[in-house]
Parts: C-alpha cells; structure tokens; sequence
C-alpha cells in the first residue's frame, strides 16, 4: 500500500471524525419551564432541534414573522420570549428554498415546546435530482424543505 493511499484514508476518517462531533448547544435550564420567568406579558417559545444524522451538517434557521432568531445545529435548542398574539413561525435550512411554517395565535404567560427534527420527505428528491429537486419539491408541497416543526408540549401551569 502506497503512502499516498495511507495518507488519503487517514484524511478521510479525521474529515468524518470531525463532521460527526460537530457539537452543539443549549440556552435551555430547568427554570425555562417555570411559568414565573416570563414577563407576564409574554409568550415563552421552547425550540429543541431532534439529534438525528439526517441534515446533521445543516443549521436550522428558525425565523419568527420573518425575522431569523436563531440557527440550531444538531439537538441544540433555545428558548425565546415574544408578545402574545397571531405569530409565524418557519424554519428552513442554509439554501434551502422551501420553508416549513406554523401559524399560531399566541396566549401571554404560556410555554411553547416545538420539536424541530428533518423533513424526510425532503430526501429522496435532492438525492434524485439535487438542487432541482429541491425547487419541485417546494412548488409541489405548501409546507416543504429540509425541516418541519411542529407543537411538543404547550404549558399552561
């Protein structure tokens, strides 16, 4: 064996070491959860992004009535108080071009949970026919992209 080969293999295994201990990262503690910590006036969103190896390289970008508020890497999470009232929340992925979306009207002193995990309805047409797949998906499916989120747990302590 050549020690050009040697050397390529090394490469590639420290590339997959270091792509699979991307780490990720965490606002959340325990008193998150207590009712008390919101100003009253305020709804408390939960987002927790599942620790899947699906997209695990891709951030996903949580936006709120079209503002980014947050990228969440692989089983990060992040809370985010907002007023209460009629709310779009949507998340998508780094060039992704659908986006997956939750109309809700938002209740003060409430909590929020919303799971954000990978749409793995997504997958067979980017790996089929890549970036175009990608486009088709989005014009065939209303809620497409790389993820979906959806209503864990609603607090209402």
């Amino acid at each position: 064996m050549s020690i050009n080969k040697i050397i390529n293999k090394l490469t590639l295994c420290l590339l997959i070491l270091f792509l699979s201990s991307c780490a990720s990262t965490s606002n959340i503690t325990q008193n998150i959860y207590d009712n008390k910590t919101i100003n009253p006036e305020n709804a408390r969103l939960i987002f927790k992004r599942t620790n899947t190896f699906l997209y695990y390289a891709v951030d996903a970008r949580i936006e709120i009535n079209g503002q980014v508020i947050t990228k969440l890497s692989k089983g990060s999470s992040f809370y985010y108080d907002i007023p209460p009232g009629r709310t779009n929340i949507s998340v998508y992925g780094f060039m992704d071009p659908g986006k997956f979306s939750l109309e809700l009207n938002l209740v003060k002193s409430k909590i929020y949970e919303f799971k954000v995990e990978p749409r793995t309805e997504s997958f067979l047409p980017i790996v089929a026919f890549g970036l175009l797949g990608q486009i088709a998906d989005t014009k065939i499916n209303e809620q497409s992209g790389l993820f979906q989120i959806s209503i864990d747990k609603y607090s209402n302590q």
